[in-house]
């Protein structure tokens, strides 16, 4: 699968990076090496950290359960995820989402 460039804004955090870009995923790999797999069929995204592994299932206007998974301590911890916007028209993915109380706004634009 040949990388595509994309654009990733997390809150008021933006950088460019390339990626695999396919019918039902975008994979990329951030600045810390963390892998982020979202996952359009499914509507999950994860992201898979040196320490962390985190786990969240994205459904718009509804409250879902997410994971923590700490892989020194092997422990999973769940959180609230409640999915206030989620669209994808196929270049440009847009979801705004609240964990426990904390808001988050999450775009990636294909690029090329």
């Amino acid at each position: 699968m040949p990388l595509k460039k994309i654009r990733v804004t997390i809150n008021d955090i933006d950088f460019k990076t390339t990626g695999i870009v396919t019918s039902n995923k975008i994979t990329y790999h951030e600045k810390d090496d963390a892998k982020v797999v979202y996952d359009i069929e499914n509507q999950t995204i994860e992201r898979d950290t040196k320490d962390l592994k985190v786990k969240y299932v994205l459904k718009e206007n509804e409250k879902t359960t997410g994971e923590l998974y700490m892989k020194e301590l092997k422990n999973t911890y769940e959180v609230d995820v409640h999915t206030l916007f989620l669209r994808w028209d196929g270049r440009v993915l847009e979801v705004e989402y609240k964990i426990e109380a904390e808001k988050f706004k999450y775009k990636i634009e294909v690029l090329t």
